[in-house]
């Protein structure tokens, strides 16, 4: 007798997740956005699809009709050549630098960087890269000259003009990297680093670095973080400093931009664990390097425990007053729910800040909303828009869409912040929706003029299973 086997069905639901492997990014142009309503798979630009090689996790950055994307998981960067309506894959790049050893994550942050010429280069970072064999994951940044706009050809790390090396084995530097405006005058962009778990103030508090382009003006090729001495660091036991890091925007009102580090696991002075906190240094008087909670300038601080204020941060003029606003996620608030807290600039320059104007909430626990969150202009009125994800809404509570997410735009207003308000997720102008089973929509997202017509193109990241 013939023994019959069934076929193999595709897993679905809880326990799933190793089957959705590969990632795409799916991008809609800014002036294609609607005023309102829901935004679903056909309505996006662009799309580019990975394969289980890239893995699910990338960094994205944008140039003039070109995409940068870091995949950690085979330790490279690629760069891609793009046009309205097309569907890529990862096999359509035309560039690409491979890291130096495997499994550094190299390609955890792309970042394009702009010299005193106007030059842009380009930061890429691996924040598990070990510098000897006695230390393991202390990590690296590399700089690659004239690259921040796309390249093609075949690089590696011996290409990098510079290399920046961690200091602290088991650290991490290089896990989260943020470029700033230039802060000494030079003409050239600066940038700041976290080795999010280093362990100089307590272990895995975590420690930033400020790299000033005249700091390294006559540095070698390759340099210890240590070369540089303006470093600030976390004081709570795995309070995780520099996981989220901004320095676009004038906070203070002084003219010059401002650097904004959160420590969303960080404790407040009350047995409260991991409401986390947020610290405003002034870009144009640097305090002196030491604990970022002795040194900073403004404290913004959670109140509920386990709601990791600071997982994400973002600043941008939302009603247009000439003023930044700052929008600091707190993805464990309620259950895991998670919120949104928006203060806006005239609360930031006058001092005494207590709590936030708008508060936007997720719906349900567990949905994670404010895991992501960008401010950009994406229609082009000249008020900037926030944009955040929420990556484990099931939106049909059956298994069909779990962990599917989703991504909410709220448009920017003259009115915006004028009261104190608590708004739902679900009031959002626009909806980024797509209900299949583990995309993970809102977990990372991107903006930048890809089409160059000064209006915010949006890309959003999705896990999926490998065509």
């Amino acid at each position: 007798m013939a023994l019959v086997l069934g076929c193999e069905q595709p897993c679905v639901g809880v326990g799933c997740e190793e089957d959705f492997g590969a990632a795409r990014l799916n991008i809609i142009t800014g002036s294609t956005l609607p005023d309102n309503g829901i935004v679903g798979p056909s309505e996006f630009s662009m799309s580019l699809q990975g394969s289980e090689v890239e893995g699910p996790d990338w960094d994205v950055a944008f140039a003039r009709g070109r995409i940068i994307v870091g995949s950690p998981a085979d330790r490279s960067v690629r760069t891609y050549g793009m046009e309205p309506g097309q569907e890529a894959t990862s096999s359509d790049a035309d560039g690409l630098i491979v890291g130096a050893h495997e499994g550094d994550a190299f390609g955890t942050r792309v970042i394009p960087i702009r010299d005193e010429d106007g030059a842009v280069d380009l930061l890429v970072s691996a924040p598990l890269h070990s510098v000897s064999a006695g230390s393991r994951h202390d990590g690296a940044v590399y700089r690659f000259s004239g690259m921040g706009q796309g390249f093609t050809g075949a690089f590696n790390t011996l290409d990098a003009a510079l290399r920046v090396t961690g200091e602290d084995s088991g650290g991490r530097f290089g896990a989260s990297v943020a470029v700033c405006p230039d802060l000494d005058g030079d003409g050239a962009e600066e940038w700041l680093s976290a080795a999010t778990r280093a362990n100089t103030g307590a272990e895995m508090a975590g420690a930033v670095t400020l790299f000033r382009s005249q700091d390294l003006a006559d540095a070698a090729p390759q340099i210890g973080r240590g070369a540089v001495s303006t470093t600030w660091t976390g004081s709570d036991t795995g309070g995780l400093a520099g996981h989220g890091l901004s320095c676009r925007d004038d906070i203070d009102g002084d003219g010059v931009p401002d650097l904004l580090i959160s420590a969303p696991y960080g404790d407040s002075s009350v047995p409260e664990d991991a409401v986390g906190a947020v610290y405003m240094l002034s870009g144009a008087e640097l305090p002196d390097p030491g604990p970022l909670a002795e040194q900073a300038d403004l404290v913004l601080t959670g109140s509920t425990d386990n709601a990791w204020l600071g997982f994400s941060l973002a600043t941008g003029d939302l009603n247009g007053d000439g003023m930044a606003d700052v929008a600091i996620g707190a993805p464990g608030f309620g259950e895991a729910a998670g919120v949104v807290r928006v203060w806006m600039g005239t609360q930031l320059r006058g001092g005494g800040v207590v709590s936030a104007s708008i508060q936007i909430e997720g719906t349900s626990p567990g949905d994670g909303f404010g895991r992501s969150i960008a401010i950009a202009d994406t229609n082009g009125d000249g008020l900037d828009d926030l944009i955040a994800g929420a990556p484990f809404v099931n939106p049909t509570e059956t298994q069909d869409s779990f962990d599917a997410g989703y991504v909410r735009l709220f448009f920017g207003d003259e009115t915006f912040g004028d009261e104190a308000a608590t708004l739902s997720s679900e009031e959002a102008d626009v909806h980024f929706d797509d209900p299949k089973q583990y995309l993970r929509t809102g977990r990372r997202l991107f903006v930048g003029d890809f089409d160059g017509d000064e209006s915010a193109d949006v890309a959003l990241l999705q896990r999926t299973a490998e065509d």
